[in-house]
C-alpha cells in the first residue's frame, strides 16, 4: 500500500517546468472559448490551460461589454453600409 501511495504521489512532485509547450496550451486554451472544457491533451497539466481561458473569457467579455466593441461595431456597419 506504502509503494503504491508512493508511486501516486510521485506525479506532484514531478511537475515539470523545464518542458512546457506554450504553444499547445495556448491552442487548447482557445478551444475553451468554444465552450467545450475537454482539453483532450494530457501530456501536461490541465490548470495552467484554465487559467489562460479563464483569462481569455474575461479578456472576451469585458471587450464584448464595452463601449469599444460597441463603437467599433457601429463604425464597422456605418462603412458598409456607405459602401
Amino acid at each position: 500500500m506504502l509503494a503504491i501511495s508512493t508511486i501516486r504521489a510521485w506525479s506532484i512532485f514531478s511537475y515539470s517546468i523545464w518542458n512546457v509547450e506554450e504553444e499547445q496550451i495556448v491552442m487548447h486554451a482557445l478551444g475553451f472559448l468554444d465552450y467545450n472544457f475537454n482539453p483532450g491533451w494530457f501530456e501536461y497539466h490541465t490548470l495552467p490551460m484554465y487559467v489562460v481561458s479563464g483569462h481569455y473569457f474575461s479578456a472576451y467579455y469585458a471587450l464584448l461589454f464595452s463601449c469599444a466593441y460597441t463603437l467599433g461595431c457601429y463604425v464597422i456597419a456605418y462603412g458598409i453600409a456607405k459602401c
